[in-house]
């Protein structure tokens, strides 16, 4: 008989008979095939069975009765080590196979959904059994499990990282080293050309989403002056609220922010007064709600919301400063210090970015061309299927990493442009719905899963990524033109 790959719901010890109910999985490495023994007996957990048999100290088997087939079978265990099995609830729309990946639905309690997004960073694991809809499984969610998974239609080769396709279910082979998204790696192959199944082993993915609580909208405008103002979203109640001990050391406004996570938010360089410059640099700790001032930057830069986020950095893009400027600036986020990067394209002042985590894309302003900047290689490089439809300033631009990127604007006067950025192709289009209201110049966060906002002087609006449909709300800050940033982390 072939080694199994085992999964036990109960407490098993040696020689202790588990309840009837606990249940045994197994999953035969030469056929796929799932049993599900329910064990009406556990006659003994003792050491392995020699060639004849019989059992031996040498090594670990199960002899186990099966209520269905009215005997007892002894039976060759491989254990999966480390692996771990959690029962959840299937809240998708179809019922799952044994081998479907799938993710985090946070809609209801201990349950999952399915995905149609490439690379998405919510997957919790991997379903080891049939679950019909509604119905409760197991779904191998630990680091060290081995199991079987469901593939596309592409190769895949052992040693390669899987990550979510676009096909609900399957997953598709990335790269070779770990990059957002991953969740196991292959240890067997499959080649093109037809759906298919291998073994992988589930690793930790160090960039899985999380659902953040609050955005922050730092500094800003008043309509006639540069503020010190900065507050804070609570997503839950979907509400603007000042915080006093947040506030900027100085007033600025057009200035660039950017999020660590769920640590920090940053807000660099901007405009103390209208054309007025400014190469300050300050931090908002999550933690505390108190600012900070930074190391003023090497240069002065009168920018607009031009923070673009990885997992330990951020970076700061164009500007103006006497001349628009295609000059990048970079943050690491545990040193809070700055240095120059790859320049742009062409030289931007009221652009904005958003980021997957592997790649950030920044456009607006003056002309349609998109950069995209590599996390690895840190260049920007024009991205023509990336181009925005129009050129705009002041964009609103919101991100979920696990999908996709919206661009959005509309000034309240009939110019309104909404577009869509697939992250998985990075290509632009189109989005079908529009924010409504005067939104230009607003605060925009995201939770970094599920939805975000756009909000300026006359109109709020929340995204959600499920649908790209926009919807107005009736709250949003006082002042515009301020640096934003969300507390959530990848």
């Amino acid at each position: 008989m072939a080694d199994l790959d085992i999964t036990v719901d109960g407490n098993l010890t040696n020689n202790t008979a588990p309840a009837t109910t606990d249940r045994l999985l197994l999953v035969d490495d030469g056929t796929t095939s799932l049993q599900d023994i329910t064990l009406a007996n556990l006659l003994k957990v003792v050491n392995s069975l020699t060639a004849d048999g019989t059992p031996d100290t040498s090594a670990d088997y199960l002899l186990a009765y099966d209520a269905d087939a009215g005997a007892a079978k002894k039976v060759l265990m491989s254990l999966v080590g480390g692996g771990t099995a959690t029962s959840l609830t299937n809240k998708s729309s179809n019922s799952v196979a044994l081998g479907d990946v799938v993710i985090f639905e946070t809609g209801y309690d201990e349950a999952f959904n399915t995905t149609v997004y490439a690379k998405d960073l919510r997957v919790c694991g991997v379903a080891t059994e049939t679950i019909a809809i509604d119905a409760t499984g197991n779904v191998a969610t630990g680091a060290g499990s081995v199991t079987t998974v469901n593939c596309d239609t592409a190769a895949v080769a052992r040693g390669q990282f899987l990550i979510t396709s676009t096909t609900a279910g399957k997953a598709t082979g990335g790269s070779y080293y770990r990059e957002p998204g991953v969740f196991a790696v292959a240890v067997t192959s499959k080649a093109a050309g037809a759906t298919g199944t291998v073994k992988a082993m589930l690793v930790d993915n160090y960039r899985q989403a999380i659902i953040g609580t609050s955005g922050w909208n730092m500094g800003g405008w008043s309509g006639s002056a540069a503020v010190v103002t900065s507050q804070k979203f609570t997503i839950a109640t979907e509400t603007w609220a000042t915080v006093a001990g947040a506030a900027l050391p100085a007033a600025r406004y057009d200035s660039s922010g950017m999020g660590n996570g769920t640590t920090c938010a940053y807000t660099t360089h901007g405009a103390s007064a209208v054309a007025t410059a400014s190469n300050s640099r300050y931090k908002i700790t999550y933690s505390t709600e108190l600012s900070s001032t930074l190391t003023a930057g090497a240069v002065s830069r009168h920018t607009y919301r031009s923070g673009v986020n990885f997992a330990t950095k951020g970076w700061m893009t164009g500007g103006n400063n006497a001349g628009t400027f295609s000059s990048t600036y970079k943050t690491t986020y545990a040193t809070d210090a700055e240095a120059a990067g790859n320049n742009l394209s062409s030289s931007r002042e009221s652009q904005g970015g958003i980021s997957d985590g592997t790649y950030c894309y920044v456009g607006g302003d003056t002309s349609v061309n998109t950069d995209r900047l590599d996390n690895a290689t840190e260049v920007y490089v024009l991205t023509a299927s990336a181009a925005l439809g129009n050129a705009l300033s002041r964009y609103n631009f919101l991100s979920f990493p696990a999908s996709a990127g919206y661009r959005v604007y509309n000034n309240g006067s009939g110019t309104s442009y909404s577009r869509k950025l697939t992250y998985s192709t990075a290509t632009d289009a189109n989005n079908g719905s529009s924010a409504s209201g005067n939104i230009v110049g607003g605060a925009q966060v995201t939770d970094g899963v599920a939805l975000a906002y756009a909000s300026g002087t006359a109109a709020a609006n929340k995204l959600a990524s499920s649908t790209g449909v926009y919807s107005s709300i009736t709250n949003y800050p006082a002042v515009i033109y301020g640096a934003a940033a969300s507390y959530a982390a990848l």
